[in-house]
């Protein structure tokens, strides 16, 4: 009592200050306090075998210190945050009630012993099981929890259990378990297929919680670590915190430090928390290591405005991240088609290496970069989808309902990320991931230029899809169906030997490996796996992103592929649709060079859909493929309605000489369809019927080597610019005839006829300055 002012030790509901000249030892439970503020010290005696603090606000601005880095806390430290979330600490307005908050010089040190934070299964545990045996020996106690994640599609089949025994690397549970969980490791040749389940901690000596109440009103505690201040946290269990709904209100929050070197979160777990898990905002130079988050909602591992640079997220762990109510929703992407992710970012200058996202209801890592930077950090000098990729390296993306790895932005946008220095694009190299049993895609990419190095794709539905300009999948490994069959719902559909499948509502879904989109892309040195058809469904190792209705870059191909047990190619059928906007352009016009033979035998063949407009008499059907295999050299032709009252001339027709025809129903818009691009054989001529006309046409031929003779009608003078020129090719009225053209245009005064060479882009317009 003596040591504080008053002689008396605070009471329940008391307002307790530490001032900057006191140190107070902490070794025992206090009473409820209505808030707690530290100027001074406040330190836990390490001797104390039990402490328990409890209030609505605790504020650091001094030092509050449970164990150090070097001489860690040994007992049980428990810290609960109470009260109205909805209030305000009364002297620190912005940082919200039911807090740890560590303002402006402020030291938060939570070190509890320090023990193995995750780990994988040694071999398969089966349903009904009680025990596990794990890849190495491990540090817990009988009594701790562990979460085990999920091997198969649905992350839900996570299981927490708790511990009756520990020698060595086996434990036993306090419970038979009720899914398989896989743990066998799978070689196919010089690669290693590694699909076993993670087995994380979810107890230790320090816990953060929030209270009773935070259950049924989702709205827990939350630690924010502000601008001057630093956290350092190792065997730490946050739990039943963030703040559902509220903008800045974590788990665990650094919020806008800056330069945070020093600081760092490792070896904990956050559980049960309403609203994500980790946000680094505005903040750089973080380690954040070696931690379990289960059971989020939103965003997880959450890097918010796009300018945060130099952070580590190293060896962690997230599973069962779910998405939170739609009146909780801080961001649209938390939800939806591919959110929530359980690693969030907008910002490429972070290190991301050796972590696990095992289920999520949407992504596991969620890459959307934005042109600028975002919310508190707009304004800045930066474009996150211009800068280099620090580091991605061996991680791993399981049991997640959409994609394992998505680098785009939001559904119905388009983040295209082209990191580059200066002028110089870098390559953003995405070495050694894997992904396995997704239900959507092991990866989607879209920028350029980006390099999936020696990836290990498993089980999806789909292995990756690039939607690039200049992208490559190198040295992996893509197995269709491997020996982990899973553990299928009673009553869903399930594959021809009892598997479960990744979409068990459409059992006859084509299973795909290498998804040809846009372009130019590759898949260069990779091995193909068990991808063959069965009475159920299709498969294949190599396909395109089917009934696209954009481009498809006729420079795409494939090398060094092998396949075992595997179909090479499978194309669905090109048809037209009957709705205009339904599109399909693109992949009725789709088409893939086999530069070394690996694919059709003959090096140097390209493989078309099946579409007689991409085939000659030189080419050979393959029907098992249901597609060509043509000698031929394609290039891609574009025609632009640039006019001003544009008509739409949608179902407008391309005519080989031949007479051979292409119907195209341009890229759908809202409005008119403007946009007409397809494929071609070179060196032929072709013609554009339609039946309206336009008074500015742009006219393109890219994408290849070689040339070909266009005409399109166009009955009114013709002015024929090389795009973005001054200068017009020749005069509006040629005297050239039809037979002579080889450069430039010929007008008969209904037609016009071009010969356009590759790489070429011409403005046809009604006037001498249209350009």
């Amino acid at each position: 009592a003596s040591s504080w002012p008053g002689g008396r030790v605070p009471q329940a509901g008391d307002y307790v200050e530490i001032e900057p000249d006191m140190r107070v030892v902490l070794d025992t439970e206090t009473a409820h306090l209505r808030g707690l503020r530290v100027e001074g010290e406040l330190v836990v005696d390490k001797n104390a075998p039990r402490v328990a603090l409890s209030a609505d606000f605790i504020v650091v601005q001094g030092l509050f210190e449970i164990g150090t880095k070097d001489a860690p806390y040994l007992g049980e430290a428990i810290i609960t945050l109470t009260g109205d979330p909805l209030d305000e600490t009364p002297f620190s307005a912005g940082i919200g009630n039911k807090v740890l908050g560590v303002l402006e010089g402020g030291r938060l040190e939570l070190h509890a012993e320090p023990r193995t934070s995750w780990t994988r299964l040694a071999q398969t545990a089966e349903a009904g099981a009680n025990e596990l045996l794990l890849e190495s020996e491990v540090d817990w106690q009988v009594g701790d929890e562990i979460v085990v994640a999920s091997t198969d599609y649905d992350f839900n089949q996570a299981e927490v259990l708790r511990l009756n025994e520990v020698q060595g690397n086996k434990v036993k549970l306090e419970r038979e378990l009720e899914y398989q969980h896989w743990g066998e490791l799978q070689h196919y040749g010089d690669k290693t297929l590694d699909e076993r389940a993670e087995v994380g901690l979810l107890t230790h000596g320090i816990t953060v919680q929030g209270d009773e109440a935070s259950q049924a009103s989702g709205r827990g505690g939350h630690v924010i670590v502000r601008r001057g201040a630093q956290f350092r946290a190792e065997g730490v269990s946050f739990r039943q915190l963030g703040q559902r709904g509220l903008v800045g209100r974590y788990p665990v929050h650094f919020h806008l430090l800056g330069d945070a070197s020093g600081s760092y979160l490792r070896g904990s777990a956050v559980r049960e928390s309403y609203n994500r898990c980790v946000t680094l905002h505005g903040s750089d130079n973080l380690l954040i290591e070696n931690n379990v988050a289960y059971e989020t909602r939103g965003h997880c591992y959450f890097i918010e405005d796009g300018n945060e640079q130099s952070n580590v997220l190293r060896g962690n762990l997230g599973l069962v991240t779910l998405e939170p109510r739609p009146e909780d929703r801080i961001l649209a992407t938390d939800a939806g088609a591919l959110g929530p992710a359980t690693f969030w970012s907008t910002a490429p200058n972070n290190v991301f290496e050796n972590n696990v996202a095992a289920g999520s209801a949407g992504s596991g890592f969620w890459f959307a970069f934005p042109e600028a930077p975002l919310g508190e950090a707009a304004g800045e000098d930066l474009s996150p989808q211009r800068t280099p990729l620090a580091l991605f390296s061996h991680n791993v993306a399981h049991s997640n309902l959409s994609d394992g790895l998505h680098l785009d932005g939001p559904q119905g946008s388009v983040f295209e990320y082209r990191p580059q220095m200066v002028e110089e694009p870098q390559t953003a190299v995405l070495d050694s991931f894997t992904a396995y049993r997704n239900r959507n895609r092991g990866v989607w990419l879209r920028g350029a230029p980006l390099i999936l190095s020696e990836p290990v794709l498993a089980d999806n539905a789909i292995g990756a899809s690039f939607a690039s300009t200049d992208a490559a999948l190198r040295g992996g490994l893509l197995v269709g169906e491997s020996a982990n069959k899973g553990s299928p719902a009673e009553g869903q559909a399930t594959g021809e030997d009892g598997r479960s499948l990744p979409h068990f509502w459409e059992a006859d879904f084509k299973l795909r490996g290498f998804e040809f989109y846009d372009g130019p892309v590759a898949v260069e040195d990779t091995a193909f796996v068990n991808f063959m058809p069965n009475d159920m469904r299709e498969a294949a190792a190599l396909d395109y992103l089917n009934r696209t209705d954009f481009y498809t870059d006729p420079r795409n191909y494939a090398t060094g592929l092998t396949f075992e047990n595997a179909k090479a190619v499978h194309y669905a059928a090109a048809e037209l649709p009957a709705e205009v906007d339904d599109g399909g352009d693109g992949y009725r016009s789709a088409v893939f060079r086999d530069e070394d033979g690996s694919i059709t035998g003959e090096a140097g063949r390209s493989v078309t859909v099946n579409n007689p407009f991409l085939v000659t008499a030189n080419c050979e059907f393959k029907s098992e493929w249901n597609a060509f295999v043509c000698p031929e050299t394609y290039l891609g032709l574009t025609l632009l309605n640039l006019d001003d009252a544009p008509a739409d001339l949608s179902r407008l027709r391309v005519v080989r000489s031949d007479g051979v025809d292409h119907t195209m129903l341009g890229i759908p818009v809202m409005g008119p369809n403007l946009e007409f691009r397809t494929n071609v054989v070179a060196s032929q001529s072709y013609s554009y019927v339609f039946d309206a006309e336009s008074e500015h046409w742009r006219i393109k031929l890219d994408a290849g080597r070689g040339s070909v003779r266009v005409s399109l009608p166009y009955t009114r003078k013709a002015f024929v610019y090389a795009f973005e020129s001054p200068q017009a090719l020749e005069a509006a009225e040629s005297s050239s005839t039809l037979e002579s053209v080889q450069a430039g245009y010929y007008h008969d005064g209904s037609t016009l006829h071009l010969k356009l060479s590759a790489d070429t882009t011409l403005d046809i317009c009604q006037q001498p300055d249209c350009v």
